[in-house]
């Protein structure tokens, strides 16, 4: 190990409260969280890898522009630099043990670990950067990174060299099990569809998600590539599910957004048009007449009369 290398886990290693500010540890820590705890579904954007298994409960990430479903047992791996955020199904919340590696602890640990590389093979680095961001239950990687896990986070109290070698040798396992996984998904020309009866399950989960969430600017082309779905195959399964196309759900959950700005901040209607997803006050007073029977200026209007 070189002198410089990460001495071990601190005993309070920090939990959610580093995970929601966004910040990076300085070193290696692993807590287990919630997003029903205050802020727990805030977006972050982290300067290290962050590793989590879903202990419980599901819903959607949100990776900057992209969304993607998961459920209990899945194992998100999220590059440094990205905004990102775990949004649930419910106010249940979601628990996760997540590990936070720094970036320049990752890559000392694999140059260390693999001085010499073959001719046109990626840097491992390079590939663990691209794992994931959803690695599902049925995949092997899922299943040991969140055994590989549970023995980080019992390692974490640990004292003494011996300690330290073995926390280092099971992030190494952790790491190097996300590369080969990351090697086998490059070398699929796609990735397979989940089973039938899990998307039902990640579909309901997005749904919740997004009556919970402001999700003004998601795509029914993210969402479906978060489901590893045709745009078709997404929108019939969407519509089996809710008796509404896809576009027609998220202009109801539109419409609630900006009935709920309208009613509750003093921003001018044609921001409010911006965040709710249109590009346009023409656009945005049309859909909201069609909805509502009435303009945004007059449903504002007459609410503060009778407040």
């Amino acid at each position: 190990m070189s002198g410089d290398a990460p001495s071990g886990l601190p005993s309070g290693a920090p939990g959610a409260a580093t995970h929601r500010a966004g910040r990076s540890p300085e070193r290696l820590t692993v807590s287990a969280w919630s997003t029903a705890e205050p802020e727990g579904e805030e977006a972050r954007r982290s300067e290290g890898f962050e590793i989590s298994t879903i202990r419980e409960g599901s819903g959607i990430l949100r990776l900057e522009k992209e969304v993607h479903g998961f459920s209990k047992g899945d194992l998100l791996v999220i590059a440094p630099g990205r905004l990102h955020s775990v949004i649930a199904r419910d106010t249940r919340g979601v628990r996760l043990l997540t590990a936070w590696c720094p970036e320049a602890f990752a890559a000392r640990a694999l140059a260390e670990e693999t001085a010499v590389e073959s001719a046109g093979e990626s840097a491992p680095l390079e590939v663990l950067r691209c794992v994931g961001p959803v690695i599902r239950s049925e995949a092997r990687a899922a299943a040991l990174g969140a055994a590989l896990l549970h023995q980080i986070e019992t390692l974490k109290e640990g004292r003494g060299r011996g300690g330290e070698l073995r926390l280092r040798a099971r992030l190494l396992d952790l790491m190097g099990l996300l590369i080969d996984h990351g090697t086998e998904q490059s070398s699929d020309a796609l990735p397979g569809p989940y089973p039938r009866t899990r998307r039902r399950d990640l579909i309901a989960g997005l749904i919740e998600a997004m009556r919970r969430a402001d999700v003004s600017d998601l795509t029914v082309e993210d969402a479906a590539q978060g489901l590893n779905l045709s745009v078709r195959h997404f929108r019939r399964l969407f519509r089996e599910q809710t008796g509404r196309s896809f576009h027609e759900f998220l202009t109801e959950l539109r419409v609630e957004h900006a009935k709920h700005l309208l009613l509750q901040s003093d921003q001018k209607i044609i921001e409010v048009a911006w965040d709710t997803g249109y590009g346009s006050l023409s656009q945005f007073n049309l859909v909201f007449k069609k909805m509502t029977g009435v303009s945004p200026g007059v449903f504002r209007a007459r609410h503060r009369v009778r407040g």
